[in-house]
Parts: C-alpha cells; structure tokens; sequence
C-alpha cells in the first residue's frame, strides 16, 4: 500500500510540473499571438499548397518559401540595427 501511495505521489509531482510547463507556454504564446497565428496560417498555407502542388514543385515552393522568409527576416534585423537609437556615452 506504501508503494502505491509513493506512486501516486510521483505521478502527481510530474502532473505539476507538466502544468506549470504548460501555464507558461500558455502565457509566452499569449505575449506573441499575432505573430503565432500569422506564423501558423503561413506554415498550414504552405502545407496545403505543397500537399496539392506535388512532390516536385512543392519541394521547390518549399524551398524558395524558407529563402525569402530567411531574406524577410535578415532584413527586418538590418532595418532594426540601423533605425535604433544611438547610444550615448555619458
């Protein structure tokens, strides 16, 4: 009977970890949800043309997809470096 209430008492430690985990994915998500949903309709969006469009011509949409989302992303970080206040030395 020991042994079974020690079980019990593992499984719910883990339960609680696994619950915390989750609330603060939860409220991370929460702090990005437009660009998770954006970043979610883009990739089932993809997914769909790619399952449709056939192997050939999806691995290429697939490929010049993740090459403009590098090159949109490269320059959003450049346009960011170069726009950003300068500090001063005081």
């Amino acid at each position: 009977m020991a042994a079974a209430g020690t079980a019990c008492a593992a499984v719910a430690g883990q339960v609680a970890g696994v619950k915390h985990a989750v609330r603060a994915g939860w409220h991370l998500a929460k702090r990005f949800n437009r660009r998770l949903l954006l970043a979610c309709g883009v990739g089932v969006a993809a997914g769909a043309v790619t399952l449709w469009a056939g192997p050939l011509l999806g691995a290429g949409i697939a490929w010049l997809g993740g090459f403009v989302a590098t090159l949109a992303v490269q320059a959003v970080a450049g346009l960011r470096r170069l726009l950003a206040p300068v500090p001063t030395l005081t």
